[in-house]
């Protein structure tokens, strides 16, 4: 887990579930508070969809955790499971991509990150973090991540990999 997530994670407990538990510990949260807690969510923070999983999720993990390593009485996490949606990621269509290829880019910078994304898979933070040394004939060495907040770090899965490059992409890089 990365100090970012665990920033954002602790921003949403202060500003959302400390106003509704108030200095209530986990052994203490019931199934009931947590229905409680979501309405709450909704109608006294105004929160809406992803937004609600996201503080919800905040306050279910570490209680999940909590009863499942035995550090508190045993809670039935079925019953206060938040019946949304798995977070959907969009891909660009082909046709999208196709119009950000032939898009006359006035950031060169811009375009060559657009470009290790798309065919490389790269993410923003790889790409930040990329140094030309890490880039050979036919991979490029994906062994850290950047993040504003933490600085350089292990990639997101924590392990270097090696996605192939065709050359002449290796040639726009240079």
């Amino acid at each position: 887990i990365g100090r970012q997530y665990v920033e954002t994670c602790l921003n949403l407990v202060n500003k959302h579930a400390a106003k509704f538990f108030g200095k209530q510990y986990l052994d203490e949260v019931t199934s009931s508070q947590m229905r409680a807690f979501r309405v709450f969510l909704q109608k006294e923070q105004k929160l809406h969809g992803t937004s609600v999983v996201k503080v919800f999720n905040t306050v279910v993990l570490p209680l999940r955790y909590a009863s499942s390593e035995g550090l508190i009485p045993p809670v039935s996490t079925d019953q206060i499971s938040f019946p949304g949606q798995e977070k959907r990621r969009d891909a660009f269509t082909t046709k999208e991509v196709a119009a950000l290829l032939d898009h006359h880019w006035s950031d060169e910078h811009g375009r060559i990150a657009f470009l290790l994304a798309a065919f490389c898979g790269l993410r923003r933070g790889e790409i930040q973090a990329l140094m030309i040394n890490c880039v050979f004939a036919d991979h490029i060495l994906v062994a850290r991540s950047y993040s504003r907040l933490e600085g350089f770090k292990s990639p997101t899965n924590g392990e270097t990999r090696k996605p192939p490059i065709d050359e002449w992409l290796r040639t726009e890089m240079h």
